[in-house]
């Protein structure tokens, strides 16, 4: 059975290679109206998704192993119209990751 997880980061470890994924943008209503296991790993980050979500999104720090099928939503963070990297080490707070846009992608595993 797929399963769906939201994130707040994707990586290549998250599949077995070789496989297919596809990514594609999300709006928040759509995340909002699905049953997702939270894998958003910072308390910060958490909150601000419950907001945008109108969802409660409890922080979960695990460990995410996608099969064919599953579904990831996962955070991008945006400044000004530009993707948004933290500087090494830097956690964003609540209040810094307000000032941002973060967007929600849609990561499938085809």
């Amino acid at each position: 059975m797929a399963k769906t997880y939201l994130a707040n980061a994707f990586s290549l470890n998250m599949v077995q290679l070789p496989c297919t994924i596809k990514a594609e943008e999300a709006k928040a209503e759509e995340v909002a109206a699905v049953d997702f296991v939270s894998a958003v790993g910072h308390e910060a980050t958490a909150a601000v998704l419950t907001k945008k979500l109108g969802k409660e999104v409890p922080a979960n720090r695990t460990v995410v192993s996608l099969a064919s099928g599953d579904t990831l939503y996962v955070t991008a963070l945006f400044q000004g119209g530009k993707p948004y990297r933290p500087p090494e080490g830097k956690v964003l707070n609540e209040q810094e990751l307000n000032q941002l846009e973060v967007k929600l992608v849609k990561v499938t595993v085809l």
